[in-house]
């Protein structure tokens, strides 16, 4: 074989190897940080995105894959958006830590995909599409996630089964619309996220988290939910 086609191939599995213990790396103080948490909930939060760290890159292929022609490709992959992706999301789950509103927020983070659900309890007044203003610090680290993390996303508004009792909101569709739309505004507006990077949804009470009547099921099922999907 050709020496300079060898030096490549050896120069591109270098690469990926370095770009793979920058990961390992950053799962193990993932790691650290949720052991020093107590409570069995808030630890599985913390872990949530070491998956994200760890999993396979999209098509099911793994860093270490040895078909040279790819490896340059992948390697730029996993470093400029699956990278990128695990560190802000780690971050964003350690202030959720920090401020004990991990219960409320739920992250799941994988190669390519990203799902943020969050209770509107934290953002809203019952009834308002308004976002609060003890939300403002909340807005603003979720902000600072999204905006370094490269793709489109989609705001989803969501409702319980109670139907919206107001002369603004004709339905649960409507309402949820209109929560969704506060979100995008401030994500555009305040955090400098680009108006054709987001769009927006509403589903009202259709797609429910969980099933129920009671309070806590109307609580959950109260939620805004934020879709990456690398296509």
């Amino acid at each position: 074989m050709n020496r300079a086609i060898i030096n490549n191939i050896r120069g591109d599995s270098l690469r990926v190897m370095n770009v793979t213990l920058m990961m390992l790396i950053l799962a193990f103080f993932i790691v650290l940080t949720s052991l020093s948490v107590p409570a069995e909930d808030r630890r599985k939060a913390a872990l949530g995105s070491l998956a994200g760290t760890l999993g396979l890159m999209p098509g099911g292929g793994s860093a270490m894959q040895s078909d040279s022609k790819s490896l340059q490709l992948r390697a730029g992959y996993m470093y400029s958006e699956d990278m990128m992706k695990t560190i802000m999301v780690s971050k964003f789950e350690e202030y959720l830590l920090e401020r004990k509103t991990d219960e409320a927020v739920r992250t799941l983070a994988k190669a390519g995909a990203l799902e943020l659900s969050i209770e509107t309890r934290l953002l809203f007044e019952p009834g308002s599409a308004k976002i609060r203003k003890s939300a403002a610090e909340f807005m603003e680290r979720l902000g600072e996630m999204l905006v370094n993390i490269p793709g489109h996303f989609v705001v989803e508004g969501h409702t319980s089964s109670v139907k919206i009792n107001s002369a603004r909101y004709p339905n649960n569709i409507a309402f949820s619309i209109a929560r969704a739309g506060a979100i995008l505004r401030y994500l555009v507006e305040k955090a400098e996220v680009k108006k054709e990077r987001i769009s927006l949804s509403g589903y009202g009470s259709l797609k429910p988290r969980v099933k129920g009547k009671t309070n806590k099921a109307a609580t959950m099922n109260n939620y805004i939910k934020i879709v990456y999907r690398r296509h």
